[in-house]
């Protein structure tokens, strides 16, 4: 598998359309806010969701490594309570799951958005959806060093993005728009995924 070539070999950017039209007062309602939150440490937060505290615990569905030439970027695990996603066509997010990526090499957060942007146009994800999500993506992505882990966490409900370093694990974001979490797990888990092999691993359909 191999990562997206750009600045420098790590990230794909493209520059979204429409931005300077007006939006139609119905497609507003289109997609909810992304709620980013103050970091919570994990060691100290008595707010989690029940998932939380669980999720290392779910049996793993799958798991897969993404390299670009000699070097790989990340290691990825998919767990969830029953031990099995199920990937539908359209692609939509219907039962808890916790995708874990452990990264192997230094990322900043500007890659991270331009990455995902890259993807989700690749994908046909609504333009009016990533006008909305990006300016909040920046936020949402820390800058990630080696060893460090970035896992996004849907317990049924609402998604949450937790990034876990040496001194604890933090949250970053919640995410109450079902739209963003299919688009985000969809980089990953959809039948359009730009990472087929990739995705049939973490969906435990092929060796990784």
């Amino acid at each position: 598998m191999h990562f997206p070539r750009n600045k420098g070999g790590v990230v794909l950017g493209l520059a979204l359309l429409m931005l300077w039209m007006p939006i139609p007062e119905a497609m507003a309602k289109e997609s909810k806010a992304i709620a980013i939150e103050t970091k919570v440490n994990a060691n100290e937060s008595d707010a989690l969701t029940p998932a939380m505290h669980v999720w290392q615990d779910w049996p793993v569905v799958g798991e897969a490594r993404l390299t670009w030439g000699i070097w790989t970027i990340y290691d990825a695990t998919l767990r969830a309570p029953r031990g099995t996603v199920i990937s539908q066509t359209p692609f939509k997010v219907h039962q808890p799951m916790a995708l874990q990526i452990i990264y192997k090499r230094n990322i900043a957060s500007d890659d991270f958005v331009e990455a995902t942007v890259a993807q989700w146009q690749k994908q046909q994800v609504s333009a009016f959806n990533i006008a909305q999500w990006q300016p909040q993506l920046g936020k949402l992505f820390p800058s990630v060093r080696k060893g460090e882990q970035l896992i996004y966490l849907f317990d049924g409900e609402q998604g949450q993005l937790w990034y876990q370093t040496k001194q604890g694990i933090f949250l970053r974001g919640t995410v109450t728009d079902p739209a963003f979490t299919n688009a985000f797990l969809g980089i990953w888990l959809a039948p359009n995924s730009q990472y087929p092999t990739l995705r049939l691993q973490l969906l435990g359909e092929a060796r990784s």
